[in-house]
């Protein structure tokens, strides 16, 4: 108990509270509450988007060991890729896992309003949480542990945004730097590496619902091959291995943005990248 007190020192009082239920639902009922996302969760987000949703590279979830703990790893441009992400995992792929998501603990973890929608709409699968305060480092030092430790249980996902947070420049395709935060949980578990890549959410909850029945505007999802890191965790548990192995995931990530890129221009569908910049090749017309 005075272990925990020090870790949370640096916590506000309702961070405090958020941080020690949302670990405890994790850590004590974690399978009730997979329950309700598959059963409830999974079935209301995909009547609420499913008419939008393409996926491609679905045998890649499919040919999982059952018992293999997962690492999904993914680009990050809405607030809600892992809510899709795990409506596709749960309502199309089969999956039944027990799935979390760890997340910047502002909003979800300081406010009210972000408590009941990490509870109501996301199960409480956002956790462990990363918090940006330098002062609470040491709970991120023990968020990442956990990770690891959910890394290393039979049957768990574990969903991560090498990216480290949303990006927001023009080119949705541009990834921003990958974080080695990744690199260190994976030196620390063995999981499977899962890479995914999807885009067309927007940062609107209800107009994406809305979308949904009107435009129905695609949202692709394209799955990739597992990764196989071995080589560099071989190397040891170091900052540089670590930026090593999220590298690798990245350029994986930007494969796969290609594709969906390819996926999205022969269904039709809107270009969502600002041109590319033309060649004196491409100008000249060669």
């Amino acid at each position: 108990m005075d272990a925990d007190r020090e870790l949370t020192a640096h916590l506000g009082g309702f961070e405090r509270f958020a941080f020690r239920l949302v670990r405890l639902v994790n850590r004590r009922a974690k399978g009730i509450f997979t329950f309700y996302q598959q059963q409830l969760l999974g079935i209301a987000f995909e009547a609420c988007i499913g008419r939008t949703i393409v996926a491609e590279g679905l045998q890649h979830v499919r040919a999982l060991s059952p018992d293999r703990p997962v690492l999904l790893v993914s680009n990050h441009r809405s607030f809600f890729d892992f809510f899709t992400l795990s409506t596709v995992l749960y309502k199309r792929a089969g999956f039944g896992r027990r799935i979390y998501f760890p997340v910047r603990a502002n909003f979800f973890y300081d406010n009210p309003l972000g408590l009941l929608i990490n509870g109501f709409i996301g199960g409480f699968s956002m956790y462990p949480p990363i918090f940006r305060d330098r002062k609470k480092l040491a709970l991120n030092r023990a968020s990442i542990d956990e990770t690891a430790r959910l890394l290393r249980e039979p049957g768990t996902l574990v969903g991560i945004h090498p990216e480290g947070t949303r990006g927001k420049g023009p080119d949705p395709y541009e990834l921003l730097p990958a974080q080695p935060g990744v690199g260190r949980a994976l030196v620390r578990s063995d999981p499977v590496v899962l890479p995914v890549f999807l885009l067309g959410l927007g940062n609107s909850l209800w107009k994406t619902f809305w979308n949904n029945w009107t435009e129905r505007r695609p949202i692709f999802v394209v799955f990739g091959e597992p990764i196989d890191v071995s080589d560099l965790r071989a190397e040891g548990d170091r900052p540089t291995v670590h930026k090593r192995i999220a590298d690798r995931i990245a350029a994986v990530l930007r494969g796969l943005g290609e594709r969906e890129r390819t996926l999205r221009e022969k269904s039709g569908a809107p270009c969502l990248a600002p041109p590319r910049p033309r060649t004196e090749a491409s100008a000249d017309g060669a």
